[in-house]
């Protein structure tokens, strides 16, 4: 093969993962509207939280990060991409950072787990990545609402519906077959 080829094959390798990487950041806002507001915690119900994971499986670790930076970068710098519609560095200082913090972690862990040799389901790097969310996020929710209301303000209410979550993620994931 030529340097010629190997350079036009490395380019569009290149725009697939840049592509790959746009379209994952794209869905990540996209969800960010499907929500339901909850009255009782700032804390509204969303589907990011696996989409998130989603990209790190799919789409492995590096680009699952890649994607949710893009995304949380798009909201700094004042696109509407987040379900509470707040931007710049205040997204990261509100009520909910914690969570979009949880994001970027989440989808590196589920994406190493899953893309792990010993690692045959998809069950754990889902739950890693959902465990990695919450915990950040109730960390910073905390400081808002205390850390005595933090575990009923920011978990449990989300618990079956995360149930349901990881339930069509499972599904999901069958058809996609991101594993080699």
């Amino acid at each position: 093969m030529s340097i010629q080829v190997l350079t036009q094959i490395k380019k569009s390798v290149a725009m697939k993962d840049l592509a790959q990487i746009f379209l994952g950041s794209v869905l990540l806002a996209i969800f960010a509207h499907v929500k339901i507001p909850l009255p009782f915690t700032p804390v509204p119900i969303v589907m990011q939280n696996i989409i998130a994971v989603l990209l790190g499986i799919v789409l492995g670790p590096k680009k699952g990060f890649l994607s949710v930076f893009m995304f949380l970068m798009e909201g700094v710098f004042g696109l509407p991409v987040f379900s509470t519609m707040v931007t710049g560095l205040q997204v990261f200082m509100d009520p909910v950072g914690g969570y979009r913090i949880g994001y970027l972690i989440s989808a590196v862990l589920a994406g190493m787990f899953a893309h792990s040799k010993k690692e045959r389901s998809y069950l754990f790097p889902i739950l890693v990545g959902l465990v990695c969310q919450y915990t950040l996020g109730m960390i910073q929710l905390s400081y808002f609402v205390g850390i005595n209301k933090v575990f009923f303000l920011g978990c449990a209410p989300f618990l079956m519906g995360d149930l349901f979550k990881i339930a069509c993620a499972l599904t999901i994931l069958k058809f996609l077959k991101p594993k080699s």
